[in-house]
């Protein structure tokens, strides 16, 4: 016996319609998500005490910071280099154009480990996993 599905069409347009929309929705909450990360990066590079040498240039005084903590802001070259890219057709990138992030990665010698992109994400993976949800959300409305 033959059944018609009150809906169905509008329903097969709405599935027909997604896959046009995804991509877009998808690439604008990776974009969000990584402008969230980067300003959070940024808040915790601009803020919080640091245990690291205490050292002058000029008449400036200087906190570094100490082993695994955030990068101390001096001149302010990291901050402002921090940015976010477009990435493939559904995804985004933060780094830093700076030279000095990939030596706050690694400990040597000289210096301590100073991660700051990792912890970040680390410790707001969950916000961007629900920015994407709510994205999924509202395509099926």
């Amino acid at each position: 016996m033959p059944f018609d599905l009150v809906g169905k069409s509008s329903f097969i347009a709405k599935l027909a319609g997604i896959s046009a929309v995804s991509n877009t929705v998808m690439q604008r909450s990776a974009m969000k998500a990584g402008e969230f990360i980067r300003g959070e990066a940024i808040e915790a590079i601009n803020s919080g005490g640091r245990t690291g040498s205490v050292y002058k240039r000029g008449s400036v005084t200087h906190t570094a910071s100490g082993k695994g903590e955030f990068p101390a802001t001096d001149t302010g070259t990291l901050v402002q280099n921090i940015l976010v890219q477009p990435e493939g057709r559904v995804g985004a990138t933060v780094g830093s154009r700076a030279n000095a992030p990939h030596g706050y990665l690694l400990e040597t010698r000289e210096s301590n480990a100073r991660p700051w992109l990792a912890p970040t994400v680390d410790k707001n993976k969950d916000k961007v996993f629900d920015m994407f949800g709510v994205s999924i959300k509202g395509m099926f409305k």
